[in-house]
């Protein structure tokens, strides 16, 4: 788990995003924030090679098909984004996924904690290296406190710049 200030959260994801892509072939990107036409303009204009991306945009209310993008259309769709998950991580062979952000889904009220077991379950049954994005002024939320058991650590994204 990767703890964010949030006054600068869309430069430090764009900068980790950066540094992912740099350092691995294939990144799949979660995405419960920002959509998937955001997120690729932002970081294609700051040179990063998108190439290395894939897609599922939890955010879109719109499904659609787009190579390297799958959309689920809600951020609520619980079944289809397991479903996602496992299916791209199979197919994809992510080095890294990254899930932006448990800060998000906090704000849906209907969220289970049991999603974030099942999501971080998935990632490590694959032998990927996860990454779950939370912004430190949600620290105190429930939803964290219990995700907390299921990482194997949390680190500053402060700290950790420049090590990923």
């Amino acid at each position: 788990m990767l703890m964010m200030e949030g006054g600068s959260y869309r430069e430090d994801l764009r900068r980790l995003v950066e540094s992912i892509t740099k350092q691995h072939p294939r990144l799949l990107l979660l995405s419960y924030n920002t959509g998937y036409e955001i997120l690729d303009e932002e970081f294609r204009k700051s040179g990063v090679d998108v190439s290395r991306i894939r897609y599922i945009d939890a955010v879109t209310p719109v499904k659609q098909e787009v190579p390297g993008c799958v959309y689920i259309g809600s951020g609520t769709s619980y079944t289809e984004i397991a479903i996602q998950l496992t299916k791209n991580i199979e197919e994809y062979k992510p080095a890294v996924v990254l899930i932006d952000s448990l800060s998000s889904i906090i704000v849906d009220e209907s969220t289970k904690s049991q999603l974030i077991q099942d999501l971080i379950n998935k990632i490590r049954v694959s032998d990927t290296f996860g990454i779950l994005t939370v912004m430190k002024e949600h620290a105190n939320n429930q939803l964290f406190k219990d995700s907390k058991m299921w990482v194997d650590c949390i680190v500053d994204y402060e700290k950790w710049v420049g090590r990923c």
